[in-house]
């Protein structure tokens, strides 16, 4: 397939020329997250080169960031989310800010299907769901972990409303993995498993420890979570 051969390497020039040439979702996908990838890393060998090392990454930096505005401003809804997500990577509280819409993208169910055509990474085996998505996104809100409290919470009350419980991940989909590949473990359905960590460190849940008449699994609604701490395991 011709999203295995995708370069992420060589830097911003070369994924911009490849961008630039590209109209096929699941190579511009990945494009636009390695570019997302490439400007925090110019980022940061700027900080530690000075003024010079800024000046040299400009140009190529701003034409990246400007295709990352584009796509943010854009209609296209699967390539808005790749976007607020290759945004973060520089931009960590974009994702709070883009919450809003963010939910009303996740809970469309017309919307769903669209993540699994277009969203392939290379490494990993398969297209994405708009469930791993959801996961990644939490993820994305691990440093203020009031915001990815209130992710969870408003999006559990959300499809609620529309039925579609699915759009809650159990936890342990590849979208709520740290960058090691170690899924967040999980306990028990949907919002049960969605675990995060708070500013000392420690773990916490956002958490329904149990499935009240009329919420749960087969029922379509999602008992809305609450975050607290996590009980702390033993061995």
């Amino acid at each position: 397939m011709r999203r295995a051969a995708i370069p992420l390497a060589g830097g911003i020039a070369r994924l911009l020329e490849r961008w630039r040439a590209e109209t096929d979702p699941t190579v511009r996908i990945p494009l636009l997250l390695g570019l997302g990838e490439a400007v925090a890393g110019e980022a940061n060998e700027a900080g530690m080169a000075g003024e010079a090392g800024a000046d040299q990454a400009g140009g190529a930096v701003d034409d990246a960031r400007a295709v990352l505005a584009r796509m943010l401003e854009g209609d296209d809804l699967v390539m808005w989310v790749a976007a607020v997500h290759a945004s973060a990577e520089f931009d960590p509280d974009l994702p709070v800010r883009q919450m809003d819409r963010l939910i009303e993208v996740f809970s469309d169910i017309a919307l769903r299907p669209r993540f699994e055509e277009a969203w392939f990474i290379p490494d990993f085996e398969g297209p994405w769901t708009r469930e791993d998505l959801v996961g990644r996104t939490a993820w994305r809100l691990r440093h203020d972990p009031e915001a990815e409290c209130r992710f969870a919470v408003r999006l559990v009350e959300t499809v609620n409303l529309t039925g579609d419980s699915r759009a809650v991940p159990g936890g342990t989909g590849r979208g709520m993995a740290d960058p090691d590949r170690t899924a967040f473990r999980g306990s028990g359905p949907a919002a049960a498993g969605w675990r995060v960590a708070d500013q000392s460190g420690r773990r916490r849940a956002v958490s329904s420890r149990e499935h009240p008449r009329g919420t749960g699994p087969g029922s379509g609604r999602v008992r809305r979570p609450a975050c607290r701490p996590a009980r702390r395991q033993r061995g």
